[in-house]
């Protein structure tokens, strides 16, 4: 089963300190959203001071590999347009450094953002939701399955195989730091304990494992 998002408090949190605290690091995960026209959050890790890293659908129904800084500033490559309703896409976003962070969705390269956004030290990790910097939100509202973090950058090559149906844990296991598939329950496979709030098991889509 995938896990279902109701869009309104919907998480899963990863207790403790995230496995890493700062770039390189990648983001990814399959997803299903039910609308397109507000802003949602996939997968996200950041600081209590609200600055973070996250893949995204924007307000305007735009995958993101977004960087946020403490006061505000967002720097990240988008996809314009390409998504639906009611069908899985697959995202990738690779934090290589302050000053590089990479798209792919669906296994295709969209582009790469220079801009600097420097990130505090991780010490939170949602997936469906992020922290704000004073509560969790911009919830998903969906399904998300197989989300993954690894210790590094992916290539494009890794990001295909990933949007090709093969699980994270058959791509560059030696630095792969979380893995949930979300299959029936919230066991995770590499990472730490996890927590839900309004969420639900859901169908899930097929993985190569």
């Amino acid at each position: 089963m995938a896990r279902t998002f109701d869009g309104s408090s919907g998480r899963i949190e990863r207790g403790g300190t995230p496995p890493v605290t700062a770039v390189p690091v990648t983001l990814a995960a399959w997803f299903k959203t039910t609308t397109l026209s507000v802003s949602q959050v996939i997968v996200s890790i950041g600081n209590a001071d609200g600055s973070r890293l996250a893949i995204t659908i924007t307000s305007a129904g735009n995958p993101r590999a977004g960087s946020v800084t403490a006061s505000g500033t967002t720097s990240g490559p988008q996809q314009t347009g390409g998504l639906s309703t009611g069908t899985w896409f697959h995202i990738v976003g690779a934090f290589t450094s302050s000053t590089s962070r990479t798209l792919y969705v669906d296994g295709a390269f969209v582009g790469t953002d220079t801009t600097s956004s420097t990130i505090s030290t991780f010490d939170r990790m949602a997936i469906g939701s992020r922290w704000e910097p004073s509560a969790w939100g911009t919830f998903f509202n969906g399904q998300i399955a197989e989300p993954a973090m690894w210790s590094d950058a992916l290539t494009a090559a890794e990001a295909a195989a990933l949007a090709k149906g093969f699980s994270p844990a058959l791509v560059r296991p030696q630095s792969l730091v979380f893995y949930a598939p979300l299959v029936r329950d919230l066991m995770d496979l590499k990472g730490g304990a996890l927590s839900a709030t309004g969420t639900s098991a859901s169908d899930h889509l097929r993985v190569i494992y």
